[in-house]
């Protein structure tokens, strides 16, 4: 669960000192610097310095007793709060933005991630962009091995995807494993037309896996990409059982 905690932080921005000096306020209580250091194996110096960026954050607080200063975290629904408070401040000036975007955006987007999270990566854009009765179209799908990375991301889309009435078409190599959803169709191909490689395919976007010892996901971002791999998705679909 720690590592959770610490994985779940440095998602939102904290570096790893910056959130095990925050959960170490949480946990103890109000601690000096020097208290600070000891318990984390941090020099002094550089403790003084995360907590003054915690401070600018707000996510930690100071105050003196008998003349000596010493720190706090502050209570983490408030800066729940405050997330939600940047998030809709943002939300004002989002319209202006996209059309900035769409006025300079090339035809074709291209980033390349690389690791073990690079499946919860694609399951979260899906999450943030899917709308109600899309269709996702999947070739080449372990789900099994997907399963193993990201076994509750796969349940949260899946819900989603569920409740938004979202249909998905997934081409899976005979015999492999299969997700009981209603909303998915499955068909199976030969093997040996598959290898290390799945896509997948959702409205202007195109995510390609490659597995080896380093996995790597592609991600292209073009109208005229997506809808030539739909045409070669549609082509095998009606070849594969």
């Amino acid at each position: 669960m720690r590592e959770e905690f610490d994985e779940k932080l440095i998602e939102l921005g904290f570096t790893e000192n910056e959130t095990k000096i925050y959960l170490l306020l949480l946990r103890t209580g109000e601690l000096s610097p020097s208290e600070i250091s000891k318990k984390l194996g941090m020099h002094r110096t550089y403790v003084y310095d995360i907590l003054k960026t915690l401070i600018e954050r707000g996510t930690v607080t100071a105050i003196t007793i008998d003349g000596k200063r010493r720190y706090l975290a502050v209570n983490p629904k408030e800066i729940s709060r405050r997330f939600t408070t940047r998030l809709d401040e943002f939300n004002l000036i989002l319209p202006l933005l996209e059309d900035i975007h769409k006025k300079t955006k090339s035809n074709i987007k291209v980033e390349l991630f690389q690791g073990r999270k690079i499946y919860k990566k694609m399951l979260e854009d899906f999450i943030a962009h899917i709308k109600e009765k899309d269709i996702v179209y999947s070739f080449g799908v372990n789900e099994k091995e997907f399963n193993k990375m990201e076994p509750i991301y796969i349940r949260k889309y899946f819900n989603m995807a569920s409740r938004k009435k979202v249909k998905e078409k997934i081409i899976i190599a005979k015999g492999n494993m299969r997700f009981k959803y209603k909303n998915v169709e499955y068909k199976e191909i030969n093997p040996k037309y598959i290898g290390n490689t799945a896509y997948f395919i959702h409205r202007d976007w195109v995510y390609i896996f490659l597995f080896g010892v380093n996995n790597y996901l592609i991600k292209i971002e073009s109208e005229n990409v997506a809808n030539t791999y739909k045409k070669q998705f549609n082509l095998l679909w009606k070849i594969a059982k």
